[in-house]
């Protein structure tokens, strides 16, 4: 029945896409298990991704990402994870990208995972051919000293061709490093805009007895560049 639920949630997505006055530049939707390899840990704080609960040891995982420019040198992008296993766990990260010189902007975003969870940074951004990295600082409002950082390598082809993205988070605070996340997905762009592929993503949480965790799971898209 959940795994219905998701798949009804991403097509209405899709439809709601239409309705958008933006170019659309990706849009991608993202299905596989987590498993953690450690004891069940309780983390209380907002400020990191397996948060509010006990984390299970294997977890149905949807993720639905949005790439588009609404304006001139505006962006906005859309970070959407459904987890499952016997509850629902739902987290929303909307954000809006500023470039105010040739490869740099500043940024807001809103992060909903049982808190809302505000910030605002800065980022910069170049693009070669196929080629794209990114690379953003952000302070996390409402908790003392608490940073993320985020970089992301890309290699998306026009058509026909394996792709490749590579994504690092990193959230720390006074007391050291909190979680980080890596995500790597390799597929193949088709005729079109539709590209397949698998996605692997490993994590890391806290600073010293590190709990890790590992996501496996394939992803589709659609692409515009």
């Amino acid at each position: 029945m959940k795994i219905k639920t998701y798949i009804a949630t991403a097509l209405t997505a899709l439809n709601l896409l239409n309705s958008i006055p933006a170019k659309a530049d990706s849009f991608e939707v993202r299905a596989g298990y987590h498993h953690k390899f450690e004891d069940e840990i309780k983390n209380t704080s907002p400020y990191s991704y397996n948060s509010g609960s006990d984390v299970p040891p294997i977890e149905l995982n949807l993720e639905m990402r949005l790439d588009a420019k609404i304006a001139e040198n505006v962006m906005f992008a859309m970070r959407n994870n459904f987890g499952y296993v016997e509850s629902s766990r739902i987290s929303i990260e909307d954000g809006m990208y500023f470039n105010f010189a040739e490869n740099f902007g500043i940024l807001s975003e809103l992060h909903i995972q049982g808190w809302m969870i505000p910030k605002v940074g800065v980022f910069f951004s170049r693009e070669k051919d196929y080629f794209k990295s990114y690379a953003g600082a952000k302070v996390i409002l409402g908790e003392n000293f608490t940073g993320e950082f985020v970089a992301e390598l890309s290699y998306i082809p026009n058509e026909k061709s394996v792709m490749i993205y590579f994504e690092n988070r990193t959230i720390v605070n006074i007391d050291g490093h909190q979680s980080s996340r890596q995500s790597l997905k390799i597929g193949y762009r088709g005729e079109g805009l539709l590209g397949v592929g698998a996605n692997f993503e490993s994590s890391e949480l806290g600073d010293e007895n590190v709990k890790l965790g590992l996501t496996a799971g394939i992803f589709v898209g659609a692409y515009t560049k």
